[in-house]
C-alpha cells in the first residue's frame, strides 16, 4: 500500500469503481469515504493513475478472492517457481519463490512431485517425478530437495528456474 501525503490520484475512462462488491460510478464516492485504488505510477513523484478505485473493504476483499484464485490456478497449471540451488545424482535441491507460499500446505516429506526446468518465459518444461527428501520453511520461501526417480533433465541449469507440481 501506498500512504502518503500530497498523493495525486488520476482517473480516466478506463478507471472502474467498486461498491457493494459491484460496479459503481464516480458519483458515488461521497466525503469522508475511505478509498483503496489499484494504481501505478505515472511521471515524477506522487502522481498515480488508478485502475480500480474501491469504496468499501468489501468489493476490495472480492477483488482480491477473484485474483487470488486465477493466480492459484495458474499456479496449478505452470507449477511452483523456484531457484534450482544444486544438482546433485538424482536430487535436485530449489529455494521455491514466495509467490506460490500458499501452496506450501500441501508439501511434505515423502510427498510425490514433479519437477521440470522453465525458460526464460518461466514455462515449464518437460517434468521428471520424484519425492521431497527434505523441506525447510524460510521465511515466505522454502528449500525443498527433490529426489527424482531418474536423472535430472540436461535443460535443469543450477541458478536456472524451475516449476514444481504436488500430486495429489
Amino acid at each position: 500500500f501506498v500512504r502518503g501525503k500530497g498523493l495525486i490520484l488520476e482517473t480516466d475512462e478506463q478507471t472502474r469503481y467498486w461498491k457493494n462488491g459491484e460496479l459503481a460510478k464516480f458519483a458515488d464516492i461521497r466525503i469522508g469515504d475511505k478509498l483503496r485504488t489499484k494504481s501505478h505510477g505515472i511521471g515524477k513523484g506522487k502522481h498515480h493513475r488508478c485502475w480500480e478505485v474501491f469504496l468499501d473493504d468489501a468489493s476490495l476483499e472480492k477483488f482480491q478472492k477473484e485474483q487470488q484464485a486465477v493466480h492459484q490456478k495458474r499456479l496449478m497449471e505452470d507449477g511452483w517457481p523456484g531457484y534450482v540451488d544444486e544438482i546433485g545424482a538424482g536430487e535436485v535441491k530449489l529455494t521455491l519463490f514466495q509467490e506460490g507460499r500458499e501452496l506450501a500446505k500441501d508439501l511434505k516429506v515423502g510427498k510425490e512431485v514433479r519437477l521440470a526446468s522453465a525458460g526464460i518465459d518461466r514455462k515449464p518444461g518437460k517434468a521428471s517425478s520424484g519425492t521431497i527428501k527434505d523441506l525447510k520453511p524460510l521465511g515466505n520461501l522454502h528449500v525443498v530437495t527433490v529426489t527424482l526417480n531418474s536423472e535430472p533433465p540436461d535443460t535443469l541449469r543450477k541458478a536456472g528456474v524451475a516449476r514444481l507440481w504436488t500430486t495429489p
